[in-house]
């Protein structure tokens, strides 16, 4: 054994005697969750809740490390180069695995080689929201306010050649009329222009929207996915509104590890996060965030994202976004 795949060894024990055994020694490298966002926002802060939880049942150092920009690029490839020991965990969002391999023509990372699914922690929907000074209160009276003057139409989302930006272009078809689809830097900018008026709507995770929603500064019309979601259960899917194809698999924040990381501390990683997420103060904390608790196991991951991608190649090459960016 050389000396890399030697200390390699040695780092992976350490950790697997955090997960079996007393509090980490002092000498031990801090645990590190890292995000590809800001601080602040729903990945953020559901890092940061599963960092004080594995503290406790891993005893040991756990850091939550923020590596915003670059479609979270810049965060996968820290994770990427970082030893395989189980010390370094990626939490990133669906588009990384589903649709980004489809979109961009070249990737700096292989969705299929470089990383090993650990654990899906929470799903959510997409929701299309107005401000509430908007003369539209549903999603009908929206339809009909799009159709009467085309061409105003503009729908706010984050980023191009997300899920968000084919449900813009869904929307358009279902409509009957041009929408058009435009790219904000965060969620926050987006929800500015939709309380400002300058904007008709803007569709994101629901997650950054509930405390404005809750608070009537605006108005949610509608949400993907294949039933309604409890954290707003009594706005009606885009499927009840006669609006197909957004009934797809939510978004969703799951946990990676780099690739060559031993399979049991992969199990074990598992566990204490599943562990984590079954909490149900935890619970409590991600529903004011608008997460849904997923969980599941590294091979239920790993069926998670081949089944969406299954969903999402089609739907790509169909909408001529194959390798626009």
């Amino acid at each position: 054994m050389n000396r890399k795949h030697l200390l390699t060894a040695f780092a992976a024990a350490a950790l697997l005697g955090a997960l079996t055994s007393g509090p980490a020694q002092a000498q031990e490298p801090p645990m590190k969750l890292v995000i590809g966002f800001p601080p602040g926002g729903a990945v953020d802060n559901l890092a940061r809740s599963l960092a004080e939880k594995l503290r406790t049942s891993l005893g040991t150092t756990v850091l939550v490390e923020n590596r915003p920009g670059g479609n979270t690029f810049i965060a996968m490839d820290a994770v990427k180069k970082a030893p395989p020991d189980g010390r370094t965990v990626l939490i990133n969002f669906s588009n990384a695995w589903t649709i980004y391999p489809y979109t961009f023509k070249t990737l700096p990372y292989d969705a299929a080689q470089d990383f090993v699914p650990v654990a899906n922690l929470v799903k959510f929907p997409l929701a299309l929201s107005a401000g509430a000074n908007q003369p539209y209160r549903n999603f009908d009276e929206y339809r009909k306010w799009v159709t009467a003057a085309p061409g105003r139409a503009s729908v706010g989302m984050p980023g191009s050649g997300t899920s968000a930006n084919f449900a813009v272009l869904q929307m358009g078809k279902a409509i009957g009329t041009d929408i058009t689809a435009v790219a904000y830097k965060g969620g926050a900018l987006i929800l500015a222009d939709e309380m400002g008026g300058h904007i008709g709507a803007g569709i994101d995770s629901i997650g950054s929207k509930l405390e404005l929603f809750r608070g009537g500064k605006i108005r949610i019309l509608a949400v993907t996915g294949a039933k309604r979601t409890p954290l707003a259960p009594d706005v009606p899917t885009f499927g009840e509104l006669g609006v197909r194809g957004l009934d797809y698999p939510s978004g969703w924040y799951g946990a990676f590890v780099p690739a060559r990381t031993p399979a049991d501390v992969v199990a074990r990683l598992s566990r204490a996060l599943n562990d984590a997420m079954a909490d149900p103060a935890l619970r409590k904390q991600l529903d004011n965030f608008g997460l849904e608790v997923a969980g599941g196991t590294p091979a239920e991951l790993a069926a998670t994202i081949a089944s969406d991608q299954k969903f999402w190649k089609p739907v790509i090459e169909a909408a001529g976004m194959a390798g626009s960016q």
